[in-house]
């Protein structure tokens, strides 16, 4: 039993305000049933009172440890058939919420040009690391980002897009925090998708100032523009990835 409370510790059940009054109240009548089972001799004290013969009497300490076997024997089947299966379901509903916000970044990180092909269950999710993120919000605020990192990015999104809305229903069944920073997540991948098709020409003697970034580019606005959306993406992501 004592495996099991130190197991549940390294799930993180005592992150949560109820999961850590059962588990504490589970420790509480293990101590409990140690002490009863090594039949301490009374204090003399209260030898000859009236809580001295109670605590000492067979069938209240009978009765006693048969509660707390009682609990103990509940909290366990409460452990194997609801705790445990509710928190597999939430890492599965994680980890499919956390692929779909990968897609596109990792068409960022690694210049994808078929991540918006790339099926949910095979994306790469190394992107997904908080540090990594708030380094790249900081270069993008160079504006000096590859300008087909920026394209496959907008590409992934635009593709994506149904997605995130779809998937608002299994956030929601995680928690109202969750739901509430998907739904901004979807609303940032929606800005960076309206971009979609909007991309201007650039001749064959223009498409050099385009690779330079160069400010006489004529999609120099344009690629400022993904460059914010995508920042604005990468620091929702961060947020929502803190909520774990």
């Amino acid at each position: 039993m004592w495996a099991l409370a130190i197991h549940c510790g390294e799930l993180e059940i005592i992150k949560d305000k109820n999961e850590r009054v059962l588990l504490v109240l589970c420790c509480f009548s293990i101590a409990i049933l140690i002490i009863s089972g090594a039949r301490l001799p009374l204090i003399s004290e209260l030898e000859g009172t009236m809580l001295g013969s109670f605590l000492t009497s067979i069938t209240y300490i009978s009765v006693f440890e048969n509660i707390l076997i009682g609990y103990l024997a509940a909290y366990v089947f409460y452990l194997l058939n609801s705790y445990f299966p509710r928190k597999k379901l939430r890492e599965d509903n994680l980890k499919l919420l956390n692929s779909c916000v990968a897609s596109i970044l990792d068409s960022y990180k690694r210049t994808r040009v078929y991540g918006h092909e790339t099926a949910l269950p095979y994306v790469n999710t190394e992107c997904l690391d908080q540090e990594w993120l708030r380094h790249q919000v900081s270069e993008l605020k160079k504006a000096k980002t590859d300008a087909l990192k920026l394209k496959f990015t907008l590409d992934t999104a635009h593709t994506r897009e149904n997605d995130f809305r779809n998937l608002l229903q299994i956030a929601s069944s995680i928690s109202p925090e969750h739901a509430e920073k998907w739904l901004v997540l979807t609303d940032k991948v929606r800005l960076l998708s309206d971009n979609y098709g909007e991309q201007p020409k650039a001749t064959d003697e223009e498409m050099h100032l385009v690779r330079m970034r160069s400010k006489e580019s004529p999609m120099h606005y344009y690629h400022l523009d993904l460059e914010f959306r995508i920042m604005e993406l990468m620091e929702v992501t961060i947020e929502w990835l803190e909520l774990e």
